[in-house]
């Protein structure tokens, strides 16, 4: 039986969707690593929320840069596998396979995968900042824990997302505990 119109349009949006989970998970930690590494003094404090101290110039080492360049990447690196467990789903997607229990599993991997990114980057702001302002005067050095919407949000869509797919596990299974009976 040929899918309806419907079915092929989420087909082919899941293709597409895959393939840009896909490149998303492979450039985005090399990207925003690369951003750390080579950007100028200034671009990189703002970039972390950092105050460059005031009438002193403050050189960031190199040290420095790949301490908070390998800080920056843990929660990218979670976001990644996130990333890649989505591009996994969609592959299903497009397939046909919409409620079985692998694609469930890799939807709930994604919203995992996408709160412990969330988390880790509220967690790992402070300590960049703190990296960063090692050679600060005293009293200018800064460190800011802060949780917001923008914090707030992903992890709300995260969670949210884990329960749809725990209750979609258990529909799932349901469904196949009930073609046994038949």
């Amino acid at each position: 039986m040929k899918p309806s119109t419907h079915l092929q349009t989420i087909r082919r949006g899941s293709r597409f969707l895959a393939w840009f989970c896909l490149l998303a998970a492979i450039v985005w930690p090399l990207v925003s690593t690369g951003n750390v590494l080579l950007v100028k003094e200034a671009q990189l404090f703002s970039l972390f929320g950092v105050e460059p101290p005031v009438g002193a110039s403050v050189a960031v080492g190199i040290g420095q840069r790949l301490l908070v360049s390998a800080l920056n990447l843990v929660p990218r690196l979670a976001a990644s596998i996130g990333l890649w467990a989505l591009y996994r789903c969609f592959r299903l997607f497009s397939a046909g396979e919409y409620f079985s229990v692998r694609t469930v599993r890799c939807l709930r991997r994604f919203s995992g995968w996408t709160f412990c990114y969330s988390a880790l980057a509220v967690v790992f702001q402070p300590l960049i900042m703190l990296v960063l302002t090692i050679g600060f005067p005293d009293g200018q050095h800064q460190a800011m824990f802060s949780f917001g919407p923008h914090q707030f949000h992903p992890l709300l869509i995260a969670g949210t997302v884990w329960v749809i797919a725990g209750a979609m596990t258990e529909a799932s299974r349901l469904a196949e505990e009930n073609a046994q009976f038949v």
